[in-house]
């Protein structure tokens, strides 16, 4: 049964009639519900309809799938980088380092004055430098922090940096899931309606349509924050056509930051800060 929703003839009495039906996302805007008197909502608010948009993690397509490219950091940083003694020009334990010859590092260490110094040479898992600050480094045998941050060449030298770093990306393929609900109205039912007090009349709609719609709404928004992709070999992925999808918690606990205690202290606060700052969180919520 097919109603349009024609307004031109709006009733001062309550008569429903196609001209005056109206559905609730059509009036939510501008007019206050007026439900039935006697209907009472002892759950709350039972919706979560709303919650992916206020966490910014809503994103409208038409295609049966959409890619998204996360970019790698800008500058490279490295820890728990060795140096033999602490006082050594080389230091170890920097696997798949993009530090180049002629580049500036910072090295910092807890309970150690920062320090500068001058890239040389450089390896698969090593690089050498010469100190800034004094004839020798003064950093931990173990548990350094490495920095590049520049680099210095003499005044009309012919030696440039003679390698390119190029910028890396990790790609991730999502696909949503199809949903599909049902609503059909009897006979018996027609007279489940509610009815809208507007300053231009009465104008009605069907409260158990309307709540179909909520649900399906709903439930799409909870597809998209608990929802996880079938594993191979999973009972799931047997079925023809299903492969499940990744919803917003499973893409947290999967590469996010998460914490396997409580957040309730200023130790606590601090680290997560910590990975914030390294990841330039901080800047990206001060913006």
């Amino acid at each position: 049964m097919a109603i349009t929703q024609a307004h031109s003839e709006i009733n001062a009495i309550k008569k429903p009639l196609a001209t005056d039906y109206v559905s609730e996302f059509d009036i939510t805007k501008e007019f206050m519900p007026a439900y039935h008197k006697r209907l009472a909502n002892i759950y709350g608010k039972q919706s979560v309809v709303g919650f992916l948009e206020q966490q910014k993690q809503e994103s409208g397509f038409a295609a049966d799938s959409f890619t998204i490219l996360e970019e790698a950091r800008l500058y490279s940083s490295y820890s728990s980088v060795a140096n033999s003694g602490g006082t050594s020009d080389t230091f170890t334990g920097m696997t798949a380092h993009t530090i180049r010859v002629g580049e500036l590092i910072r090295v910092t260490a807890t309970g150690k004055v920062a320090q500068v110094g001058l890239v040389t040479s450089v390896a698969s898992t090593t690089v050498t430098a010469k100190c800034y600050n004094a004839s020798a480094w003064d950093v931990h045998a173990t548990l350094n922090y490495v920095y590049a941050f520049g680099s210095e060449f003499p005044k009309a030298s012919s030696v440039g940096m003679v390698e390119q770093v190029k910028e890396q990306f990790k790609t991730y393929l999502y696909k949503p899931t199809i949903q599909r609900d049902s609503n059909a109205v009897s006979g018996s039912e027609l007279a489940d309606i509610g009815w809208i007090n507007t300053p231009q009349g009465l104008v009605w709609f069907w409260y158990g349509e309307a709540k179909a719609r909520l649900r399906f709404t709903d439930r799409t928004d909870l597809v998209g924050m608990l929802a996880i992709t079938a594993e191979s070999g999973s009972g799931a992925i047997g079925e023809t056509g299903i492969f499940g999808t990744q919803g917003m918690f499973n893409a947290i606990e999967v590469r996010g930051i998460t914490s396997a205690e409580p957040v309730d202290s200023k130790a606590n606060f601090r680290a997560l800060c910590k990975l914030y700052d390294a990841e330039g969180k901080i800047r990206d919520n001060l913006d």
